[in-house]
C-alpha cells in the first residue's frame, strides 16, 4: 500500500472510532440494583431487585426534564415512587413523585423544574407500597 493511501485512511479510522465512542455514550440509562432493608427476624422486603432507567431530555439536551422507571417486577396499585438526583455534595437536586394507580412495572417521573446533567451526581429509587 502506498504511502499516501495510508495516510488517508488514518483520518478515516479516526473518524470511525470517535463515532462509535460517541453513540456508545449517547445511551442514557442505567440500571439500579437493589439491596434488601430489614433486620432481626422481620426482614423488610423490597418490592423489586432491579431498576432501569431512561432519562427524559429536556428541549435543551444538556438537561433532564425526567425519567422512566422499568422495575424487574410489578409495583401494586397504590404505591409511591419516588425518584431522587443528587449533587457531588450527596444535595438532593430534583425529587420526583409518581403515585401509581394500578399494578405496573413501568412508571413515568417529571421534574418541575429540568436538571443540568453535569450536575447529577447520584440517582435513588424509592418505592413505597400501599397503605395496608
Amino acid at each position: 500500500m502506498r504511502r499516501s493511501n495510508k495516510k488517508r485512511l488514518i483520518p478515516l479510522a479516526l473518524a470511525l472510532v470517535l463515532a462509535l465512542v460517541g453513540a456508545a455514550l449517547a445511551v442514557p440509562v442505567i440500571t439500579v440494583n437493589i439491596q434488601q432493608i430489614g433486620a432481626g427476624s422481620n426482614p423488610v422486603l423490597s418490592p423489586v431487585d432491579v431498576a432501569n432507567i431512561s432519562w427524559t431530555l429536556a428541549s435543551n439536551p444538556d438537561y433532564v426534564s425526567g425519567a422512566v422507571i422499568v422495575f424487574d417486577q410489578t409495583i401494586p396499585a397504590g404505591s409511591q415512587v419516588y425518584l431522587k438526583i443528587y449533587n457531588s455534595t450527596g444535595s438532593i437536586i430534583a425529587l420526583g413523585v409518581n403515585a401509581t394507580t394500578t399494578s405496573t412495572n413501568t412508571v413515568t417521573i417529571s421534574f418541575t423544574s429540568a436538571v443540568d446533567i453535569t450536575k447529577m451526581e447520584t440517582a435513588a429509587v424509592v418505592v413505597k407500597g400501599p397503605s395496608p
